[in-house]
């Protein structure tokens, strides 16, 4: 169990690194500790942060900067700074560009690369330019006041109509609300419209001037557009250059390089397209994928292996000291270029991690190395100095695209991030399952709940989804106790339902992620058994275990009361009760039982099941109360509602530890159970701060919604 620390020990640390410990008196951990540093700078620290490894503040760039520092740094990319006292990294400061726009900044968006709003049309539009927009189209704008894209601006369109419209309307292409109602379009008026440029118009009904409408060009490009669109002028993205290839130039690149292209029909390049190798392997890739560079997923799992790993990491003159590779998960051993050894996944290395004990020496590089490493990438490094990992460099990516990254996040393998707006392998994916059930839905939509994004859409469910990838969406990347909550309950404002799916139930429980999306969407196509053509019985354990784990996104349970539903001798569902469980804040009680898990096979819809179970169990075990957790990512309670159950309370979100790409329950790392499985633990210090001193992050959900139904 870990003890505090004397005065002598903190200094003794302090002096080993070649500090000089000027506080004559330690009382804690978060007591802030004054101190000078071997470059002779005056600063402050905690030891608890000093064991973390953060060191001199103002070598690592991170203190409080001067007024001239500022004016430098505005000045080095043609900025005059008008401000002329500088208070902290939050205030405004004013200043006029290159350009000659005058605006205002704060010092930390300057540092996260963003510079002149008006230059880079991330400021609002004035009235001046609204008011051109709209002349441009031949309506004339009344309103003499704009405060933000909802408001409702007045004008006479070309026809005469005074109406009213919000500026994001009228950029998503809606225009005068009278002239589109006066004018009554049909289906055959709108098919004579089509047919009179040699398009050919494949859908089947016309509703109104903001329904998709599919068509086929005179070139033969099958593509959809809106009647809004169509009566502004746009025409095939194809022929203009801006649309998606043809399936054959699409095949033609897969020849190129010896691959058999088995699918027939392109949509988009989100699809995934079903191929041989050259080495026979079947799979799958989507077009955005293969662009990018990637190619058969068992061709690159099958060349991982030792040797490969040995010439990878030679070129950075690392040696490999490990001789057997399981998958990219498993610890390897190396041994770097300095002589230390250390342990890390190979996940990790192709992720940009190095030495530990060399990054942490070595904070400081030269200019002409961080120069070369961005030229190794094709890169051009425009900032012309070097100060430490946590500087902003400008730098110019292969595209050409001009974008700002810190040394820190460069060696850690982040790039442009205007050529890395993509989606993640795993919300790809899933947009793709969605996409071949709805091939209407969206991607990453911003209009909903702005400036938020949602990663995928379905309009006509009024239903989104969000990926959540372990690592990004952890408390230490920004996502807090109420960030995935406070999304959920926007969009339940706007009337859209929220599915939020963990990054670990996808790579782990996909069929069953599946399988819950169809239920939830009704997009079963699957046979129908009926419960009043199953038999119920009781099971036993090992029975149980297994059916949970193939159905069940949360897997087995601990329950003492375990029921089976079965169709002509075959387990179709399952469900389980338990006393209560400290672990999810409830106590064993007499005659008070808690549903645990409920689920059907994924190959089944069995109707009406769920209340034959519950009715099963009442019969036989005559409980005084049952209860159970809705989870508010997946669900909101409705099969609960038609059990009978009556809502008590919403719980507050919950939190997972994150180890590799797995959630482990916050049960398993309670305070009282921490000394005996951490390597450092100090009891003075809460359970998240030891978890964090020993390397864990944690992620949070949107907490559970708890029902009850008395007998």
């Amino acid at each position: 169990m870990g003890t505090r620390k004397s005065h002598e020990e903190v200094k003794i640390s302090f002096e080993n690194e070649g500090y000089i410990l000027l506080t004559e008196n330690y009382i804690n951990n978060k007591q802030k500790l004054e101190y000078l540093c071997p470059k002779g700078h005056r600063y402050s620290i905690t030891f608890h942060n000093w064991l973390r490894g953060n060191r001199c503040a103002v070598c690592a760039g991170l203190a409080k900067k001067t007024i001239e520092e500022v004016r430098n740094s505005f000045k080095e990319e043609g900025y005059t700074l008008l401000t002329n006292k500088y208070l902290n990294s939050k205030q405004k400061l004013e200043y006029i560009c290159p350009e000659g726009h005058k605006h205002s900044i704060r010092w930390n968006s300057w540092q996260l690369g963003q510079r002149c709003g008006i230059c880079f049309g991330t400021l609002p539009p004035s009235l001046e330019e609204i008011k051109k927009s709209f002349e441009e189209e031949g309506y004339k704008l009344l309103s003499t006041i704009y405060k933000n894209t909802k408001t409702k601006l007045e004008f006479i369109c070309s026809q005469g109509h005074i109406h009213k419209i919000a500026w994001d309307s009228w950029q998503q292409g809606q225009r005068c609300g009278k002239c589109f109602g006066s004018e009554k379009y049909t289906y055959k008026k709108v098919k004579e419209d089509f047919e009179r440029e040699g398009y050919t118009l494949l859908s089947k009904e016309y509703k109104n001037v903001f329904n998709k409408l599919e068509y086929i060009c005179p070139q033969g490009h099958n593509y959809y557009t809106i009647f809004t669109r169509w009566i502004r002028g746009h025409r095939c993205p194809y022929c203009s250059g801006n649309g998606k290839p043809p399936i054959e130039e699409v095949r033609k690149s897969f020849e190129s390089e010896g691959y058999i292209l088995l699918t027939e029909v392109y949509k988009n390049n989100r699809q995934n397209l079903k191929f041989i190798c050259p080495k026979g392997h079947e799979h799958f890739i989507s077009y955005n994928n293969w662009l990018s560079g990637q190619r058969c997923g068992i061709c690159y799992q099958n060349r991982i292996n030792i040797p490969l790993i040995q010439e990878e990491i030679k070129k950075e003159n690392y040696s490999l000291l490990s001789d057997v590779y399981k998958n990219a998960f498993d610890k390897l051993k190396f041994k770097c270029p300095e002589g230390h050894t250390f342990t890390m996944s190979w996940g990790n290395w192709q992720s940009g991690y190095r030495c530990k004990t060399c990054s942490i020496i070595n904070r400081t590089l030269s200019f002409e190395f961080v120069k070369k490493s961005f030229e190794g990438y094709g890169y051009t490094l425009l900032s012309e100095s070097y100060k430490d990992a946590f500087t902003y460099l400008k730098s110019l990516c292969p595209k050409e695209h001009i974008y700002y990254t810190k040394w820190n996040n460069w060696q850690q393998g982040c790039r442009c991030n205007i050529c890395s707006k993509h989606a993640s392998k795993g919300e790809q994916e899933i947009s793709d399952f969605i996409k071949s059930l709805f091939p209407n839905s969206e991607q990453r939509v911003r209009n909903i709940i702005p400036p938020q994004e949602l990663d995928i859409l379905i309009p006509t469910k009024n239903l989104a989804i969000e990926y959540c990838g372990l690592y990004w969406h952890s408390e230490n990347r920004g996502k807090d106790k109420n960030y995935h909550l406070n999304k959920l309950e926007q969009c339940q404002e706007r009337g859209i339902k929220l599915i939020t799916i963990f990054e670990d139930e996808w790579i782990h429980k996909q069929k069953i992620v599946e399988s819950r999306l169809k239920q939830i969407l009704n997009c079963f196509n699957n046979e129908k058994i009926y419960a009043r053509n199953c038999a119920i019985g009781e099971i036993d354990t090992k029975t149980k275990d297994i059916f949970l784990e193939g159905n069940h996104l949360q897997g087995k349970d601990s329950s003492s009361i375990r029921l089976g539903a079965f169709f002509d001798g075959e387990l179709v569902s399952v469900m389980t009760f338990s006393k209560g469980n400290i672990a999810k804040g409830s106590s064993s009680k007499e005659g008070v039982y808690e549903l645990s898990r409920f689920c059907s096979i994924s190959d089944y819809r069995v109707v009406g099941i769920a209340s034959k179970l519950l009715t099963y169990f009442i019969k036989g075990f005559k409980p005084k109360e049952v209860f159970s957790y809705a989870d508010r990512r997946w669900s909101d309670g409705n099969l609960y509602k038609k059990l009978d159950f009556k809502l008590e309370h919403y719980t507050q979100p919950n939190y997972w530890y994150i180890q590799k790409d797995k959630r482990i329950h916050r049960f398993n790392f309670r305070k009282s159970e921490l000394s005996k499985k951490l390597d450092n633990f100090d009891s003075t210090l809460t359970e998240w701060e030891n978890m964090q001193n020993n390397g864990y992050d944690r992620i949070w959900d949107c907490g559970n919604i708890k029902f009850i139904r008395s007998a």
